[in-house]
């Protein structure tokens, strides 16, 4: 039976990336604003990284030995859903089960803030299995 050894990047690579706010100026450009409160999952990043190793289906995998990697982005709404939930990463199959595993989690997360309004955020996961 194939062992999952790491998940490294799950617990250690965690980005948060363009909590931004998009507003059109009198010349219908669009302004980046940066959030100043980040979103936040309830519990911790712990807990969601929990989550996703309870959902994370290792036996779908066919990986004899190495270590095989992606990265999960998503949209956290301003109610708090995880939307547009992809994938990146050289095996599709890797891709398709860490898009399930995250998918099958349900909590909402606190959405960042802007100028004291909430506003949608953009978050990104780097994920690494090692198998021996």
């Amino acid at each position: 039976m194939k062992k999952i050894i790491l998940l490294l990047s799950l617990f250690f690579n965690v980005f948060i990336y363009a909590q931004e706010k998009k507003a059109e100026n009198q010349n219908s450009e669009l302004v980046s604003e940066k959030a100043e409160k980040i979103t936040e999952f309830p519990g911790g990043m712990d807990a969601f990284r929990n989550l996703i190793m309870k959902n994370f289906r290792t036996d779908k995998l066919k990986i004899e030995r190495g270590i095989i990697k992606t990265t999960v982005i998503f949209k956290i709404t301003k109610d708090g859903s995880m939307t547009d939930i992809k994938a990146l990463g050289g095996n599709q199959i890797f891709n398709d089960e860490a898009i399930r595993a995250v998918t099958k989690i349900k909590e909402k997360w606190t959405p960042a803030k802007l100028n004291n309004e909430i506003v949608e955020s953009i978050f990104r996961m780097p994920l690494t299995m090692s198998f021996e």
